[in-house]
């Protein structure tokens, strides 16, 4: 009987462990990418307002503002990332040299019911070129911030993550609500 049980518990343990490797499998990361691009001069304005991501801005010598957006769902399948990806609208607009990028969550349940939808995850991450010369209005609820090599006037909040400035030349007003700020 000893050995009866041994086997039982040993085969019982070997299908707990599949189930759980074979649930664990199911798991996938899914990304969108968004792109959008701009011609503008030097001496511009970019705002980018996000409920969600964080935001890397990049310079180059040319006169276009380049908008890489990836959107990120940890999840069991592509159709519910889909689904995740279809709450979060990206919106861009152009004034003459000005440019707007609005990310927004657009659920009844809540935002933050938004960031943990059962167990699966999201985020966004802006990854955007400006010329050298220009000028940044950034805001996001929650991520980091990483501006390099620009000149111009800068104001950067997020209220959850680090912001990180090297090379910025200009007038700066930062502030993070949960994180580190390096110069």
């Amino acid at each position: 009987m000893a050995i009866k049980g041994r086997y039982a518990l040993v085969a019982l343990s070997t299908a707990l462990l599949a189930t759980v490797v074979l649930a664990a499998g199911a798991w996938g990361e899914e990304e969108k990418k968004i792109e959008k691009e701009f011609t503008v001069t030097p001496g511009g304005n970019l705002t980018v307002e996000t409920d969600i991501g964080s935001i890397e801005i990049e310079t180059s010598a040319g006169n276009t503002v380049r908008v890489e957006a990836t959107l990120i769902a940890d999840t069991r399948s592509q159709s519910k990332a889909q689904k995740i990806f279809d709450k979060f609208e990206l919106s861009f607009a152009q004034s003459g040299n000005d440019i707007e990028v609005i990310g927004e969550y657009i659920d009844e349940r809540g935002f933050w019911d938004f960031l943990s939808h059962g167990g699966d995850n999201f985020n966004v991450h802006f990854l955007i070129t400006v010329p050298q010369k220009f000028n940044l209005d950034l805001e996001t609820a929650g991520g980091n911030i990483g501006i390099g090599d620009l000149d111009g006037t800068v104001r950067a909040e997020t209220s959850g993550g680090d912001i990180r400035l090297a090379e910025v030349k200009g007038r700066l007003r930062v502030r993070t609500s949960g994180g580190n700020i390096s110069l």
